[in-house]
Protein backbone atom coordinates (compact mmCIF):
# COMPACT_ATOMS: atom_id res chain seq x y z
CA UNK A 1 0.00 0.00 0.00
CA UNK A 2 1.22 3.48 -0.85
CA UNK A 3 1.83 6.07 1.82
CA UNK A 4 3.50 9.36 2.52
CA UNK A 5 4.76 11.48 5.38
CA UNK A 6 3.62 15.02 6.11
CA UNK A 7 5.66 17.21 8.45
CA UNK A 8 3.26 18.88 10.91
CA UNK A 9 5.71 20.61 13.23
CA UNK A 10 8.97 20.14 15.07
CA UNK A 11 9.51 16.39 15.44
CA UNK A 12 5.84 15.76 14.56
CA UNK A 13 4.75 13.92 11.43
CA UNK A 14 1.46 12.79 9.94
CA UNK A 15 1.56 9.32 8.42
CA UNK A 16 -0.87 8.78 5.55
CA UNK A 17 -1.63 5.37 4.02
CA UNK A 18 -3.97 4.84 1.08
CA UNK A 19 -6.65 2.20 1.51
CA UNK A 20 -8.14 2.17 -1.97
CA UNK A 21 -11.51 3.69 -2.81
CA UNK A 22 -14.95 3.56 -1.22
CA UNK A 23 -18.26 2.81 -2.95
CA UNK A 24 -18.50 6.40 -4.15
CA UNK A 25 -15.05 6.39 -5.76
CA UNK A 26 -13.53 8.50 -3.00
CA UNK A 27 -10.00 7.60 -1.91
CA UNK A 28 -9.80 6.10 1.58
CA UNK A 29 -6.97 7.49 3.69
CA UNK A 30 -5.75 6.22 7.04
CA UNK A 31 -3.77 8.66 9.16
CA UNK A 32 -1.64 8.42 12.29
CA UNK A 33 0.48 10.98 14.15
CA UNK A 34 4.13 10.18 14.89
CA UNK A 35 6.46 12.04 17.24
CA UNK A 36 10.21 11.67 16.57
CA UNK A 37 12.74 12.18 13.80
CA UNK A 38 12.32 11.66 10.04
CA UNK A 39 14.05 8.27 10.06
CA UNK A 40 11.73 7.00 12.77
CA UNK A 41 8.74 8.34 10.85
CA UNK A 42 9.72 6.26 7.81
CA UNK A 43 9.89 3.09 9.91
CA UNK A 44 6.56 3.96 11.54
CA UNK A 45 4.99 4.50 8.11
CA UNK A 46 6.07 1.01 6.98
CA UNK A 47 4.60 -0.53 10.15
CA UNK A 48 1.42 1.51 9.76
CA UNK A 49 1.00 0.31 6.15
CA UNK A 50 1.35 -3.31 7.31
CA UNK A 51 -1.34 -2.77 9.99
CA UNK A 52 -3.69 -1.29 7.39
CA UNK A 53 -3.07 -4.22 5.01
CA UNK A 54 -3.87 -6.70 7.82
CA UNK A 55 -7.14 -4.93 8.58
CA UNK A 56 -5.96 -3.86 12.04
CA UNK A 57 -6.78 -0.20 11.39
CA UNK A 58 -10.33 1.07 11.01
CA UNK A 59 -11.72 4.38 9.88
CA UNK A 60 -13.09 6.45 12.74
CA UNK A 61 -16.46 5.06 13.82
CA UNK A 62 -17.57 8.56 14.77
CA UNK A 63 -19.21 7.64 18.10
CA UNK A 64 -18.21 8.04 21.72
CA UNK A 65 -17.98 5.37 24.41
CA UNK A 66 -21.21 6.79 25.87
CA UNK A 67 -23.08 6.51 22.56
CA UNK A 68 -21.94 2.94 22.01
CA UNK A 69 -22.87 2.03 25.60
CA UNK A 70 -26.47 3.16 25.03
CA UNK A 71 -26.70 1.05 21.88
CA UNK A 72 -25.05 -1.96 23.49
CA UNK A 73 -27.13 -2.00 26.68
CA UNK A 74 -30.29 -1.82 24.58
CA UNK A 75 -29.16 -4.95 22.73
CA UNK A 76 -28.44 -6.82 25.96
CA UNK A 77 -31.97 -6.27 27.28
CA UNK A 78 -33.19 -8.68 24.59
CA UNK A 79 -30.53 -11.32 25.23
CA UNK A 80 -29.60 -11.49 28.92
CA UNK A 81 -31.30 -12.01 32.26
CA UNK A 82 -32.81 -8.83 33.76
CA UNK A 83 -30.50 -8.87 36.79
CA UNK A 84 -27.42 -9.13 34.56
CA UNK A 85 -28.60 -6.18 32.48
CA UNK A 86 -29.35 -4.20 35.65
CA UNK A 87 -25.82 -4.90 36.89
CA UNK A 88 -24.29 -3.78 33.58
CA UNK A 89 -26.42 -0.63 33.58
CA UNK A 90 -25.39 0.23 37.13
CA UNK A 91 -21.69 -0.15 36.33
CA UNK A 92 -22.05 2.07 33.28
CA UNK A 93 -24.16 4.83 34.79
CA UNK A 94 -22.42 5.07 38.15
CA UNK A 95 -18.76 4.93 37.15
CA UNK A 96 -17.73 3.87 33.65
CA UNK A 97 -19.52 6.54 31.62
CA UNK A 98 -18.78 9.48 33.96
CA UNK A 99 -15.08 8.61 33.62
CA UNK A 100 -14.79 7.34 30.04
CA UNK A 101 -18.02 8.18 28.24
CA UNK A 102 -16.69 11.34 26.56
CA UNK A 103 -13.82 9.51 24.81
CA UNK A 104 -14.30 8.54 21.14
CA UNK A 105 -14.79 4.77 21.02
CA UNK A 106 -11.91 4.18 18.61
CA UNK A 107 -9.59 6.41 20.68
CA UNK A 108 -10.07 4.56 23.96
CA UNK A 109 -6.70 3.19 25.10
CA UNK A 110 -5.57 0.82 27.89
CA UNK A 111 -4.06 3.80 29.72
CA UNK A 112 -7.50 5.41 29.98
CA UNK A 113 -8.89 2.25 31.55
CA UNK A 114 -5.90 1.92 33.89
CA UNK A 115 -6.42 5.51 35.06
CA UNK A 116 -10.10 4.76 35.63
CA UNK A 117 -9.33 1.70 37.77
CA UNK A 118 -6.73 3.63 39.77
CA UNK A 119 -9.33 6.30 40.51
CA UNK A 120 -11.72 3.62 41.75
CA UNK A 121 -9.08 2.34 44.14
CA UNK A 122 -8.51 5.76 45.73
CA UNK A 123 -9.78 6.38 49.26
CA UNK A 124 -13.21 7.97 49.39
CA UNK A 125 -14.28 6.60 46.01
CA UNK A 126 -17.25 4.65 47.35
CA UNK A 127 -20.65 6.08 46.47
CA UNK A 128 -22.61 4.42 49.30
CA UNK A 129 -20.52 5.82 52.15
CA UNK A 130 -19.77 2.34 53.55
CA UNK A 131 -16.04 2.50 54.10
CA UNK A 132 -13.39 4.46 52.25
CA UNK A 133 -12.13 2.07 49.57
CA UNK A 134 -13.70 -0.02 46.81
CA UNK A 135 -12.92 -3.73 46.85
CA UNK A 136 -10.84 -5.36 44.16
CA UNK A 137 -13.82 -7.59 43.32
CA UNK A 138 -15.97 -4.53 42.54
CA UNK A 139 -13.22 -3.04 40.36
CA UNK A 140 -12.93 -6.35 38.52
CA UNK A 141 -16.68 -6.47 37.84
CA UNK A 142 -16.54 -2.99 36.30
CA UNK A 143 -13.58 -4.01 34.13
CA UNK A 144 -15.44 -7.11 32.95
CA UNK A 145 -18.53 -5.08 32.03
CA UNK A 146 -16.39 -2.66 30.05
CA UNK A 147 -14.53 -5.51 28.35
CA UNK A 148 -17.74 -7.30 27.31
CA UNK A 149 -19.09 -4.05 25.86
CA UNK A 150 -15.89 -3.31 23.94
CA UNK A 151 -15.62 -6.86 22.63
CA UNK A 152 -19.03 -6.49 21.03
CA UNK A 153 -17.71 -3.35 19.31
CA UNK A 154 -14.83 -5.47 17.95
CA UNK A 155 -17.30 -8.05 16.58
CA UNK A 156 -19.16 -5.25 14.82
CA UNK A 157 -15.84 -3.92 13.43
CA UNK A 158 -16.22 -0.55 15.12
CA UNK A 159 -12.76 -0.93 16.68
CA UNK A 160 -9.87 -3.24 15.67
CA UNK A 161 -9.19 -4.64 19.14
CA UNK A 162 -10.43 -4.57 22.73
CA UNK A 163 -8.28 -2.20 24.86
CA UNK A 164 -9.70 -3.66 28.09
CA UNK A 165 -7.97 -6.97 27.34
CA UNK A 166 -4.60 -5.22 27.58
CA UNK A 167 -5.32 -4.11 31.17
CA UNK A 168 -4.09 -6.11 34.14
CA UNK A 169 -7.05 -7.29 36.20
CA UNK A 170 -7.38 -5.83 39.72
CA UNK A 171 -6.19 -8.09 42.50
CA UNK A 172 -9.04 -9.67 44.43
CA UNK A 173 -8.62 -10.68 48.07
CA UNK A 174 -10.05 -14.12 48.62
CA UNK A 175 -12.38 -14.40 51.61
CA UNK A 176 -12.78 -17.57 53.61
CA UNK A 177 -16.22 -19.07 53.11
CA UNK A 178 -18.61 -18.71 56.05
CA UNK A 179 -21.18 -21.39 56.80
CA UNK A 180 -23.37 -22.69 59.62
CA UNK A 181 -22.04 -25.45 61.84
CA UNK A 182 -24.35 -27.93 63.59
CA UNK A 183 -24.92 -25.59 66.54
CA UNK A 184 -25.77 -22.69 64.22
CA UNK A 185 -28.25 -24.80 62.26
CA UNK A 186 -30.07 -25.87 65.43
CA UNK A 187 -30.24 -22.27 66.65
CA UNK A 188 -31.56 -21.10 63.27
CA UNK A 189 -34.33 -23.72 63.30
CA UNK A 190 -35.31 -22.71 66.85
CA UNK A 191 -35.52 -19.04 65.91
CA UNK A 192 -37.61 -19.87 62.83
CA UNK A 193 -40.44 -21.29 64.96
CA UNK A 194 -41.68 -17.79 65.78
CA UNK A 195 -41.63 -16.65 62.13
CA UNK A 196 -44.48 -16.88 59.58
CA UNK A 197 -44.80 -20.25 57.85
CA UNK A 198 -43.81 -18.92 54.43
CA UNK A 199 -40.44 -17.78 55.75
CA UNK A 200 -39.87 -21.01 57.65
CA UNK A 201 -40.53 -22.98 54.45
CA UNK A 202 -38.18 -20.80 52.38
CA UNK A 203 -35.27 -20.94 54.84
CA UNK A 204 -35.62 -24.68 55.51
CA UNK A 205 -35.79 -25.38 51.77
CA UNK A 206 -32.63 -23.37 51.19
CA UNK A 207 -30.84 -25.02 54.08
CA UNK A 208 -31.84 -28.64 53.54
CA UNK A 209 -32.41 -28.95 49.77
CA UNK A 210 -29.83 -26.49 48.50
CA UNK A 211 -31.91 -24.38 46.13
CA UNK A 212 -30.83 -20.88 45.19
CA UNK A 213 -32.80 -17.88 46.44
CA UNK A 214 -34.29 -17.13 43.02
CA UNK A 215 -35.29 -20.76 42.54
CA UNK A 216 -37.10 -20.81 45.89
CA UNK A 217 -38.98 -17.59 45.15
CA UNK A 218 -39.95 -18.97 41.75
CA UNK A 219 -41.46 -22.19 43.14
CA UNK A 220 -45.18 -22.77 42.57
CA UNK A 221 -47.50 -25.44 43.94
CA UNK A 222 -47.61 -27.10 40.52
CA UNK A 223 -43.91 -27.91 40.96
CA UNK A 224 -44.63 -30.18 43.95
CA UNK A 225 -45.50 -33.84 43.38
CA UNK A 226 -46.89 -35.05 46.72
CA UNK A 227 -47.08 -38.70 45.66
CA UNK A 228 -43.49 -38.98 44.42
CA UNK A 229 -42.24 -36.54 47.08
CA UNK A 230 -40.36 -34.43 44.53
CA UNK A 231 -40.05 -30.76 43.67
CA UNK A 232 -39.30 -29.78 40.06
CA UNK A 233 -37.40 -26.53 39.61
CA UNK A 234 -38.67 -24.97 36.37
CA UNK A 235 -38.00 -21.27 36.81
CA UNK A 236 -36.09 -18.67 38.78
CA UNK A 237 -37.44 -15.32 40.01
CA UNK A 238 -35.41 -12.13 40.15
CA UNK A 239 -36.37 -9.05 42.14
CA UNK A 240 -35.07 -5.88 40.53
CA UNK A 241 -35.38 -2.19 41.26
CA UNK A 242 -38.87 -0.75 41.83
CA UNK A 243 -40.03 -4.16 43.14
CA UNK A 244 -40.13 -5.67 39.66
CA UNK A 245 -40.46 -9.46 39.81
CA UNK A 246 -39.16 -11.24 36.71
CA UNK A 247 -39.41 -15.00 36.23
CA UNK A 248 -36.96 -16.81 33.96
CA UNK A 249 -37.48 -20.36 32.66
CA UNK A 250 -34.86 -22.95 33.56
CA UNK A 251 -34.16 -26.52 32.44
CA UNK A 252 -36.22 -28.83 34.66
CA UNK A 253 -34.33 -30.01 37.73
CA UNK A 254 -36.01 -32.53 40.01
CA UNK A 255 -35.14 -32.54 43.72
CA UNK A 256 -34.82 -36.11 44.94
CA UNK A 257 -37.26 -38.10 47.05
CA UNK A 258 -34.79 -38.22 49.93
CA UNK A 259 -34.29 -34.46 49.96
CA UNK A 260 -38.03 -33.83 49.93
CA UNK A 261 -38.58 -36.33 52.74
CA UNK A 262 -36.06 -34.46 54.89
CA UNK A 263 -38.09 -31.27 54.47
CA UNK A 264 -41.38 -33.05 55.32
CA UNK A 265 -42.95 -32.46 51.91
Amino acid sequence: MSGNIEERGKNTFRLVVSGGFDAHGKRIKYTRTFHGDKRGAKRALDEFAVDVAKGMVRMSCGISVCEWAKTWIGQQEKRLAPRTVASYRGHLQNRILPALGHIPLDKLQPRHINDFLEQMEQKGARLDGRGETISGATCLRHLRTLSVMLQEAVYRQLIPQNPARAVRAPRVKRKEARYYDERGVKLLIERLQSEPGVFRAMVLTAMLVGLRRGEIIGLEWSAVDWDKRTVTVRQSAQILAKSLLKKTCLPNRVISHAACRRTNI
